[in-house]
């Protein structure tokens, strides 16, 4: 299913996608289906590109952002991680019916995938990922970010599903070369994935020789 890059001549990627706030009034926005920079206004900003893999008909994801200062104290204790903000501005990303690249414009910063819902019919469930390191993604300011793969499979149950957050730069990278070309945008890649990328490593080191 990690197929062929999903750009139609129009150089939208595959989809768009809504982000809503959690607030008591539900405000939503719109994140483009194409490779956008973000608004002038939207300071320290880069863009986040995610590629879906899902085969379950409908997904969200919840995702916080991390308040940097609380991580060195808090290695052995995930639970005591802080974050910037409120609870209700736990920001949204339906990702049901998507497939292949979606991205959307997140100010700079490192950023916890809390949970995931997947309900189906009468079988509503929530996976909880605020625990884990590996659901976790970076976002550079003035950059294009790859912040991983999502793979959610269609074998579940009333009690668990098998959804898992991938680091597939290597494998997506020509593609996400490709689209980003394509595009206007002349921010460079990176990798954003929670944890160190060989690859990207030795990638940068031939970019910079």
């Amino acid at each position: 299913m990690y197929g062929r890059l999903n750009v139609f001549s129009t150089l939208i990627i595959s989809v768009c996608i809504v982000v809503s706030s959690v607030s008591h009034a539900q405000e939503k926005w719109l994140v483009r289906d194409e490779l956008t920079l973000p608004d002038a206004k939207f300071k320290g900003a880069g863009i986040a590109v995610l590629y879906v893999d899902i085969e379950q008909p409908n997904v969200t994801l919840s995702i916080r952002r991390i308040n940097q200062s609380s991580l060195a104290d808090s290695r052995d204790d995930l639970e005591e991680l802080a974050f910037i903000g409120a609870k209700r501005d736990t920001i949204l990303v339906d990702l049901s019916g998507r497939d292949g690249f979606v991205s959307l414009n997140l100010a700079r910063g490192l950023y916890q995938i809390v949970q995931i819902d997947v309900p189906h019919f009468d079988l509503p469930y929530k996976l909880s990922t605020d625990n884990e390191d590996t659901w976790r993604f970076r976002v550079r300011e003035d950059h294009i970010s790859y912040i991983g793969t999502v793979h959610v499979s269609k074998l579940r149950s009333k009690n668990t599903i098998n959804a898992v957050w991938l680091n597939q730069f290597a494998t997506h990278y020509a593609e996400l070369t490709e689209l980003v070309a394509l595009s206007d945008i002349q921010w460079p890649i990176a990798h954003g994935a929670g944890y160190r990328d060989s690859f990207f490593s030795k990638l940068e080191e031939v970019t910079n020789d």
